[in-house]
């Protein structure tokens, strides 16, 4: 289960409210690719993106996870139920990745229905004894059908999930996920997360 019941609508909309007083997370240079992100840190959950000037369909994310099993979540719409949630977790000394949906409160299932797709960059895409990091290109990720932010958006609310315990099959992009440990929403001010180096940083992408 990707969030829990507690993230129904009125508990969204109070998380939101709350979220709006004050954006979370702050401007990195990551020191391995020279990327520059809007980052989000909760723990030992990080989560971190950058767009282009003229945003559309496609961002750049960045999972790093000090953990070496269990998997990482972020929702592209801010909820569980109905949005695009952008999945990673290890597979011995690769990552995997899926991009899923969740119909109702239930393991979410491959996504459908969209061109989005996740490009890793190899220059970000690492992991060690203690952690995992994945660097890619999401394609085609901003969707106009609700189940994502806008592209026109200006204070993007997202969500963020993390499982420490190790998933049955970590090869496979539609392994069933175990129940979160950690989960929350956080927002950020468009214009902070956007670069003018997005096209060259993008075309790294596998």
């Amino acid at each position: 289960m990707f969030f829990s019941k507690l993230l129904s609508a009125s508990a969204f909309l109070a998380l939101a409210g709350i979220a709006r007083s004050q954006q979370t997370g702050a401007s990195y240079v990551d020191p391995i690719t020279g990327f520059t992100f809007w980052r989000y840190v909760n723990g030992n959950y990080t989560f971190g993106l950058v767009f282009p000037e003229d945003v559309t369909t496609d961002f750049i994310g960045q999972f790093s996870v000090s953990a070496t099993q269990g998997w990482a979540g972020c929702s592209l719409g801010g909820t569980m139920q109905g949005s695009l949630l952008v999945v990673a977790y290890p597979n011995g000394d690769s990552i995997t990745t899926s991009l899923r949906q969740a119909d109702a409160y239930a393991n979410p299932h491959l996504v459908n229905g969209t061109d989005a797709a996740v490009h890793p960059i190899a220059s970000g895409t690492y992991v060690n004894e203690t952690a995992f990091t994945i660097t890619f290109l999401c394609k085609d990720c901003i969707l106009t059908d609700g189940r994502t932010f806008y592209s026109n958006a200006t204070q993007p609310i997202l969500g963020w999930t993390q499982s420490v315990n190790a998933i049955a099959d970590p090869s496979s992009d539609n392994s069933t996920l175990n129940f979160h440990d950690n989960y929350g929403n956080w927002y950020f001010n468009m214009e902070d997360a956007k670069s003018a180096n997005f096209d060259a940083w993008a075309a790294q992408a596998s």
